[in-house]
């Protein structure tokens, strides 16, 4: 069964929202500082890479992550790929196959281009209000993305957000769709990849289910 793996690895340089704080990742002990074992730390903010975003990011007074529904993160989920560089547009997402789909991860130009292996990219190609609109009126529930946030750099007033999130969608973000081909798959946790010293948390691969921890991130299965 072929497995594709969504998550970005975790790493130091890589790029975050600006003003958010970098990753960092240290030894604090080390065989070659003359100690009995290896161990690393990390500090970083919890919207770096692939992640999940709690209510109460937007929502003043809502709940963390523990008040995500878990059988939305379990079932299927639908890779829908656009062509738009620029945006996604609800023009775009009415021609595509939504219908019935409770759980979709868009695919842009983002992912071709790696963005987690480069400087933040204000112009990344994001989603619209509009196009999120048709998403949360054909019944999504979860959404997926290949950028750092939903909403565009220039969109002050995170529109998408406080779209979603008050209508109780799951948004995910940060992800890798390269080798995610379009149509319904299926999907299963795996853990954010660390990429320095020492050993960060497992990573899984994607099986039968869209059922990730909710502090981490997915994969998917073609079959």
């Amino acid at each position: 069964m072929p497995l594709i793996d969504l998550t970005v690895p975790l790493c130091e340089g890589m790029p975050v929202w600006p003003g958010d704080p970098a990753p960092r990742l240290r030894y604090e002990r080390s065989f070659g500082a003359g100690d009995k074992n290896n161990v690393s730390s990390v500090a970083m903010g919890l919207h770096t890479g692939t992640h999940m975003d709690a209510p109460k990011h937007f929502i003043s007074g809502s709940g963390g992550m523990e008040t995500l529904p878990l059988d939305t993160l379990i079932g299927p989920a639908r890779v829908i790929e656009i062509e738009n560089p620029d945006r996604v547009e609800a023009e775009e997402l009415r021609g595509k196959n939504i219908g019935g789909a409770t759980r979709l991860l868009i695919k842009t130009r983002n992912s071709a281009a790696r963005w987690w292996e480069k400087s933040f990219d204000p112009d990344f190609c994001h989603m619209t209000e509009e196009a999120a609109r048709v998403l949360l009126d054909a019944g999504m529930k979860l959404l997926g993305v290949d950028c750092l946030s939903v909403d565009g750099y220039a969109a002050g007033a995170a529109p998408v957000h406080n779209l979603l999130l008050p209508a109780g969608v799951v948004l995910l973000e940060g992800l890798n769709l390269s080798d995610a081909p379009p149509g319904r798959l299926r999907a299963f946790r795996a853990a954010r990849p660390f990429r320095g010293p020492g050993r960060g948390p497992g990573k899984s691969g994607v099986e039968d289910y869209l059922a990730f921890r909710r502090e981490f991130s997915i994969g998917l299965s073609t079959q």
